[in-house]
């Protein structure tokens, strides 16, 4: 018999959180579109890492990896380059299948302080693309953004 706790809840978002998710970001300055890719541990993990890509409407395009964990149900993360945030959720889909959303906002886990809203929905699910080998989708690209090729690997 399984019976469901708060840490059972968190193993749950970190199940369905994996995949690929697109959406944008809104800070005070600007809105990006945003693709986020949640590779999750294993099936029973709280965490992982994943990689977030960024077009502004002026069309620089930057891609970041971090480390992420779901605590409380919200999910934590940690970039490579030391920054910390946290995605508290208004909502979380039960199952999130493909098409369904999520939204919330962003704040820098330190200081607290509100960095962005965010809205986000599932693109793919890593399962339905077991046999595809570069899983990251980025989508409305700006045609005179032309990507390095180490922002390609």
């Amino acid at each position: 018999m399984l019976m469901l706790t708060a840490c059972d809840k968190d193993h749950e978002m970190a199940y369905y959180l994996d995949g690929i998710w697109n959406g944008q970001i809104r800070d005070n300055h600007d809105t990006y579109d945003v693709t986020m890719e949640f590779i999750q541990s294993n099936g029973f993990s709280r965490s992982g890492y994943g990689y977030e890509e960024d077009c502004s409407w002026s069309g620089h395009l930057s891609r970041a990896r971090f480390d992420w964990t779901v605590r409380d149900q919200c999910i934590y993360l940690h970039y490579s380059d030391g920054t910390s945030y946290v995605m508290e959720c208004n909502y979380f889909p039960r199952y999130a299948r493909e098409g369904e959303n999520f939204s919330g906002m962003i704040y820098n886990e330190r200081t607290k302080e509100n960095i962005a809203d965010f809205y986000l929905y599932k693109r793919f699910n890593h399962d339905d693309r077991a046999n595809v080998t570069d899983s990251v989708v980025v989508t409305d690209i700006k045609p005179n953004v032309e990507l390095k090729e180490s922002e390609m690997k």
